[in-house]
């Protein structure tokens, strides 16, 4: 039986580091934006569905992980591109 850091009282801090870029992704799909304002947790979830169905197409089509993170990068710019967009013309 193998046991984790945690059993042994050490905790790594770098340790959810490659799932940071994912996580912005996934809440600002779901429609908060990264500049600032409102959000929910529906608009979240829903965001964490969009990105994991992107992801599986991603891995059928056999697409790298680092072109998956590339992709991710550009969805989280174009969507506070487009968020911001939105807010100047209030």
């Amino acid at each position: 039986m193998t046991w984790g850091k945690s059993s042994l009282g050490a905790v790594d801090t770098a340790m959810a580091t490659p799932y940071l870029l994912q996580t912005v992704a996934a809440v600002v799909i779901g429609g908060t934006s990264i500049l600032g304002g409102g959000g929910g947790y529906g608009g979240s979830i829903a965001g964490v569905l969009i990105l994991a169905v992107l992801s599986c197409l991603l891995n059928v089509l056999n697409i790298a992980e680092a072109l998956r993170e590339v992709l991710d990068g550009l969805v989280v710019l174009v969507l506070a591109w487009i968020y911001a967009r939105t807010a100047g013309s209030d």
